[in-house]
């Protein structure tokens, strides 16, 4: 996805967590198309997905933190993904 007003691209989906000090909103690695380092048993990433409109200026972002398992990975959140109304 490019972005329209200075061609920069959006290309990143996640990122690691650890225990950073100072803190930190995100960890290495970063989890991008091309990046050569693998993703292993036993790391927690957070995983995250942004949707972009630009021409109206509008965005949302939707993720959730999980850990990866040799068959793939068990969500360590314990709030739902279904939709809240308020």
């Amino acid at each position: 996805m490019y972005c329209k007003q200075d061609g920069n691209k959006l290309n990143a989906c996640g990122y690691g967590l650890g225990a950073l000090y100072p803190s930190t909103w995100m960890d290495w690695p970063m989890i991008h198309a091309g990046n050569p380092v693998a993703v292993e048993p036993n790391v927690d990433i957070f995983m995250h997905m942004i949707l972009l409109d630009w021409d109206h200026h509008l965005a949302m972002a939707f993720g959730d933190t999980v850990v990866v398992t040799p068959d793939g990975c068990e969500t360590l959140s314990q709030i739902g993904t279904g939709l809240t109304i308020n």
